[in-house]
């Protein structure tokens, strides 16, 4: 696991000085936002700054990775910008970011990027105004995403219904893999290794009568699991 995804993982459990210890300091590579590794570094630098409060410097960040990750067309880091932009904003502004990356993100179904964004995002999502276009249902599936607990796909008739219904750590894993995640950055991601990330896809497969990540994808959409 990168010292970048350390961090944020520390984020994600509020414990904003192990985040800090964990940032990675960008000297073995090119100070060029333009480098994937590096930007991702930056990106938790990015989310750090926020965490403490400095939202300036944050902003700052966001807007110098923004044009770079546009041009290589990594989808996925420019909706975390952009998801990152609109907490640091207010009003009309954080909408519009969520907006643009509800827009960038419906081709592909992204949810664990929005997840991973936090609840200050759920709720900028909530406050959307229903749309009548292409995007309603996926803004609906995120909406879902976020909805506590009692409403988990673990507890949905579809996933009752199977001979063996997937565990929250199994539907953990088949989300991220709806989310573009290779096997080693779901081990990465979930903080286990590559072998029982393959050992998760296996029983998801067997559970959903399937063969392959793009049939189980399918499958737990049509089941309305993902």
């Amino acid at each position: 696991m990168t010292l970048a995804l350390i961090s944020r993982f520390w984020l994600a459990q509020a414990d904003v000085a192990r985040a800090a210890a964990w940032l990675p300091d960008g000297r073995d590579i090119p100070a060029d936002p333009r480098h994937e590794v590096y930007a991702r570094q930056q990106f938790a630098h990015a989310c750090y700054r926020r965490a403490v409060h400095d939202d300036t410097q944050a902003a700052s960040l966001v807007s110098d990775l923004l044009p770079a990750a546009q041009a290589s067309g990594r989808v996925r880091d420019v909706v975390a910008l952009w998801l990152l932009q609109a907490q640091l904003s207010e009003g009309e502004a954080a909408e519009t970011a969520v907006r643009r990356a509800l827009a960038l993100a419906e081709p592909s179904g992204l949810l664990r990027t929005f997840l991973d964004s936090g609840p200050t995002v759920g709720a900028l999502l909530a406050r959307l105004p229903a749309q009548a276009d292409a995007d309603s249902a996926y803004h609906h599936r995120l909406l879902a995403a976020f909805a506590p607990p009692s409403a988990a796909a673990t507890r949905s008739p579809a996933n009752r219904l199977l001979l063996e219904p997937l565990s929250e750590r199994e539907l953990e894993v088949l989300r991220l893999m709806a989310d573009g995640y290779s096997n080693r950055e779901i081990a990465d991601k979930l903080i286990f290794t590559i072998a029982t990330a393959k050992k998760h896809a296996e029983h998801i497969y067997g559970k959903l009568g399937v063969s392959s990540r793009t049939q189980a994808i399918a499958r737990a959409r049509e089941l309305d699991l993902i």
